[in-house]
Formats: C-alpha cells, structure tokens, sequence
C-alpha cells in the first residue's frame, strides 16, 4: 500500500536487504504512495534489529519531504 507498485516494493526490498546486511543501516528519498493514492516525495531511514534478516524487525522513519520544503523533480 505504501509504495507505488508491487514491483517498486519488490526492487526497494531487495536494495535494503543488501545495503542493510552490509552497513546496518539505509536511508534514500523516494517516491511513496497515501492511503488516498497520491504519490509523494519521502525520505525513509531505517535499522534493522538484525542484520542477518533485515526485513524481520526493524525501526523506521518516513518523512514527506514537501512537509520540510524540500521540492523533487522526477
């Protein structure tokens, strides 16, 4: 629900995997979608409670980069 397609959460998740396997933690800016499908500019920060499964547990942060007056351009 919160990415823009399947394909985009399947690409993202494998990316995290990776990236959080090796340093622990990730962050990127990305588009993201609300609840009411608009698609929005966010930059998300994450750790994982542990590295061998990066996906199993973990604490995030999404924050609407337009709500910092940050403005992107695809």
């Amino acid at each position: 629900m919160l990415y823009p397609s399947p394909d985009e959460f399947a690409r993202i998740g494998k990316r995290i995997a990776a990236h959080i396997s090796k340093e622990g933690t990730y962050s990127d800016d990305r588009i993201m979608k609300r609840r009411n499908g608009e698609l929005f500019w966010c930059h998300v920060t994450g750790r994982a409670l542990d590295r061998a499964a990066p996906h199993a547990a973990g604490v995030w942060t999404f924050e609407d980069l337009a709500r910092r007056g940050v403005s992107r351009s695809n």
